[in-house]
């Protein structure tokens, strides 16, 4: 649900949805687009299972204001400290192919959400 110091554009973003390395969607897109590439898995999901370097990781295009607040980045459940130890954990635990299910399935809510 929309909270007051949310800024969503409740619209998509030219390049939102893109898909591609971390690195090659940074390298394509624009100083204050308001757009972030979310690692899918996380950046630290691969960093503890695997040898995927933070620029090669898989990403998605997702609206994050810069500066300021809200946006869809900062609403799924890798970002930062959304998730409580214990799921971290667990979603540490996960095997590749499900924490790029789980990551898929968060994005998919929170569009769904925003009726994207």
């Amino acid at each position: 649900m929309r909270q007051a110091d949310d800024i969503d554009s409740f619209k998509l973003l030219d390049t939102e949805g893109n898909v591609g390395s971390f690195d090659e969607l940074v390298k394509a897109g624009t100083m204050g687009d308001n757009i972030t590439p979310h690692h899918m898995p996380s950046a630290k999901y691969l960093e503890i299972n695997t040898d995927i370097k933070y620029k090669d990781g898989v990403a998605m295009n997702m609206e994050q204001p810069s500066p300021g607040k809200g946006g869809r980045h900062r609403k799924t459940s890798t970002y930062n400290n959304n998730m409580t130890k214990a799921e971290q954990q667990s979603y540490w635990n996960l095997s590749p192919r499900e924490a790029l299910a789980h990551d898929i399935n968060d994005a998919i809510k929170i569009y769904k959400e925003q009726g994207l």
